[in-house]
């Protein structure tokens, strides 16, 4: 998992100032997404967070994208999606959320605001990439209700996400316009996060 976070590292070497993620109010650089996403990894680290944990992200897409990151960094394992927080239960060991009304007796919550952020300006992103122990471990998990109405997970192991990444790469290096990095869910169902080269209409990661 540490290619990804090479990857990551030459690029905002190469293009610190180049736009990676573009929301409705917001755009970060590649340096941005690097250090905020080392940023989240070091709290991760200060709250306890090991190799191996379950953490729910209840968050907007765009910041999801960021804290996935994170997470990748520190083998923590992910999961998005509605249902997800209810179906796992105690197997949850901390949810980010953006819901100020999220409260629960088996897992602790973070609400992610404006503050949360600025209190994570001050942690260094000097900080080792930990990863995972092996590449059968359980990375992420999506949940999509499908047309049940019912949470279904799906799996995804560290090889299967480092594969999709390493192949996006590719891709990318190519000059495809588009490519998939990280499947997520939303109430309208399953989708993914595409990344655009410069050859499409902006050098963004549009989620």
């Amino acid at each position: 998992m540490k290619q990804i976070f090479e990857l990551l590292e030459w690029h905002s070497e190469q293009n610190r100032e180049q736009p990676l993620l573009i929301t409705s109010d917001q755009t970060l650089s590649f340096g941005e997404v690097r250090d905020l996403a080392k940023k989240l990894a070091k709290h991760f680290r200060e709250i306890g967070l090991k190799s191996g944990d379950l953490v729910g992200l209840d968050l907007p897409s765009s910041i999801g994208m960021i804290f996935s990151l994170a997470a990748l960094h520190e083998g923590v394992s992910t999961y998005v999606g509605a249902g997800g927080t209810q179906a796992l239960g105690d197997a949850t060991k901390h949810v980010f959320s953006s819901n100020p009304e999220l409260t629960s007796d088996t897992f602790t919550v973070s609400f992610v605001d404006s503050v949360f952020f600025k209190a994570i300006e001050n942690y260094s992103t000097s900080i080792e990439v930990v990863g995972f122990k092996s590449p059968e471990d359980l990375c992420r998990l999506v949940f999509s209700s499908g047309t049940t109405g019912e949470p279904k997970p799906i799996a995804l192991t560290v090889e299967m996400v480092e594969q999709r990444a390493l192949a996006a790469g590719k891709l990318w290096h190519n000059r495809d316009s588009f490519l998939c990095v990280l499947n997520s869910s939303s109430a309208s169902g399953f989708h993914t996060c595409l990344l655009y080269t410069s050859d499409a209409a902006d050098d963004s990661l549009r989620v």
